[in-house]
């Protein structure tokens, strides 16, 4: 029989099972959100940046630590520059209220389309 323990208190397995698969989501989310970013940014970026420099520079904006290696400059394209608002937007308010704030403003389309298939 194992014990669970977070933060200095017990848990039951059902609640450590849960605590677990939260942190799996959430670690989960950053991570696509993170690899979806890098995958447009290395698009847009100057041809000097390496994987690296853009990993670097979105997980920077994501974990809103202020690291840059130049690629955030007035030169950047502005979808770049969009990416890199949103990490660092994301980073700030944490991922789940960023995920509320986008399906609820995707319900009303969602909706529609059903409408339309129903007519």
């Amino acid at each position: 029989m194992f014990k669970y323990k977070l933060d200095g208190q017990e848990l039951t397995e059902i609640e450590a099972h849960r605590e677990i698969r939260t942190a799996t989501v959430l670690a989960t989310l950053w991570l696509g959100f993170l690899a979806v970013g890098v995958l447009v940014l290395l698009h847009v970026v100057e041809p000097q940046y390496t994987v690296d420099d853009v990993i670097l520079e979105s997980a920077s904006a994501m974990g809103t630590s202020g690291l840059s290696v130049g690629i955030t400059n007035p030169d950047l394209h502005w979808l770049g520059k969009l990416i890199l608002i949103l990490f660092m937007w994301m980073g700030r308010v944490e991922i789940i209220p960023v995920l509320v704030l986008f399906t609820s403003l995707l319900r009303p389309v969602r909706q529609a389309i059903r409408m339309k298939k129903w007519h």
